[in-house]
């Protein structure tokens, strides 16, 4: 062989070892690279499935716990999901700058009387339009100086406008909230301007003092209201309180309260109608707020679901009908409220949708599954005050007497029962208040 030859031979071989080696080191880095991945996604799925497993092993050691402590357990799980919060709770706060302003002028006799309560929507969140009449026994400059301060105090980015001379709007946000309906009683002869003139009720002697005078819209409808008291089950005492009213109330109790099994004993001795007050997963769960022991979770599994709302429902012994506690992202949740939706038809239950969010499945649902539904109308107590909880009732009166029906959902507070023990002297007897079985009778018989 020539040096020339054996020079090429060489070289030649040289170079298909050069490229086999960096073909070599090119397969190692792309298997490297591939393993490193592989390692990094089955990282990222273990510690997914792991806190999987925790949230549903956290639920269920919360869950043993409360069936082995439930007649010891010291701390109620009572959190209320802030229903109403934001543009909602403005809209109450409108009502209550109202009241203060009629409270400061109480010896005048002014009276409010509700025309109309119209549900309408701000963004995606439901409010109550309410057209009222005040009959009006001050001076018009008063009452509108008074009520401006005082909606300037209570809510934030609020107005009231005179839109005509008697007709006046509260405008939250931008948006019309209440119209006022300005009616003036007894004018005193005065050579002053009708501004400045002294206006005396004609029935300011019948006032009593700290009493918001309020009558509901005359008509010759009647009008059936039920009235359910959320979260029952903390306190026996209320419970005999409520038992008392010269009207029925509605008991909706928690499961794993701490007087659960006595109160649901004390109901059926007074023919209380009884309720499970069944929690659900609210948003923003748990940093804002908790539903407690017996919850259900989106994230469960159909068997999981079932056996826990079985337990729960064996806790209220006697209960004809469910409604949600919390449960704003669980109502939402179509697969889930379904198999509810279906164990309660199973067991001939009603549901009332507590309504904790506009987007509940629960009207679909009901009507998919042929399931007994009513909706919530009013929350009575988001504000905890004597006056705001008569307010409230009266919008409740205003809501049965024009659609015929409504139901009003309160909590055990003491402002709550001070106010119904109130209203039950005062309300009007065109309003009857019944049980919720009542009013899905009257449901389906218009049909």
């Amino acid at each position: 062989m020539s040096i020339k030859s054996f020079k090429k031979n060489f070289f030649s071989r040289k170079k298909i070892s050069f490229i086999i080696r960096n073909l070599l080191l090119i397969f190692f880095a792309g298997l490297t690279i591939a393993t490193l991945i592989d390692v990094l996604f089955s990282i990222w799925h273990s510690s997914k499935v792991a806190t999987q497993a925790k949230k549903e092993q956290n639920h269920v050691l919360l869950q043993s716990q409360v069936n082995n402590t439930s007649q010891k357990q010291t701390v109620p799980y009572i959190f209320e999901e802030k229903i109403g919060h934001g543009f909602e709770l403005k809209v109450h706060q409108a009502d209550l700058a109202l009241l203060q302003t009629i409270n400061e002028l109480t010896k005048y006799g002014i009276r409010l009387e509700h025309e109309n309560i119209v549900t309408r929507y701000f963004y995606g969140t439901p409010f109550q339009f309410q057209t009222i009449t005040v009959h009006l026994s001050v001076t018009y400059s008063s009452f509108f100086k008074k009520l401006q301060k005082n909606l300037k105090s209570l809510v934030a980015n609020s107005r009231l406008i005179i839109n005509t001379h008697n007709r006046w709007l509260i405008v939250i946000d931008g948006q019309t909230t209440h119209l006022l309906i300005i009616k003036p009683t007894t004018l005193l002869n005065s050579t002053n301007s009708t501004d400045t003139a002294n206006l005396i009720s004609t029935n300011a002697t019948n006032a009593t003092n700290n009493t918001v005078k309020t009558t509901p819209a005359t008509t010759p409808k009647k009008g059936y209201l039920a009235i359910i008291i959320d979260d029952m089950g903390e306190s026996l005492l209320f419970a005999r309180h409520l038992a008392q009213l010269n009207f029925p109330v509605t008991f909706s109790v928690l499961p794993y309260s701490t007087r659960t099994r006595r109160v649901c004993d004390l109901a059926q001795n007074y023919q209380i109608e009884l309720m499970l007050h069944l929690p659900m997963e609210p948003d923003g769960y748990p940093e804002r707020a908790n539903p407690g022991p017996g919850a259900l979770f989106v994230h469960m599994n159909p068997a999981r679901l079932k056996t826990i709302f079985l337990q729960d429902l064996q806790q209220v012994p006697g209960a004809v009908g469910i409604n949600n506690h919390m449960g704003s992202r669980f109502t939402r949740n179509k697969k889930s409220m379904a198999l509810i939706f279906n164990e309660i038809k199973k067991r001939g239950l009603f549901f009332v949708d507590s309504l904790t969010t506009p987007g509940s499945v629960g009207k679909i649902l009901a009507r998919q599954n042929n399931v007994p539904y009513l909706q919530r109308q009013i929350f009575l107590d988001n504000i905890q005050d004597e006056k705001a909880i008569l307010f409230q009732l009266q919008k409740a009166e205003s809501i049965a007497l024009k659609k015929g029906m409504a139901i009003a959902i309160g909590h055990p507070y003491r402002q709550t029962l001070k106010a119904l023990q109130d209203w039950q002297k005062i309300r009007n007897k065109s309003i009857q208040v019944v049980q919720v079985r009542r009013l899905l009778k009257i449901k389906n018989s218009k049909f």
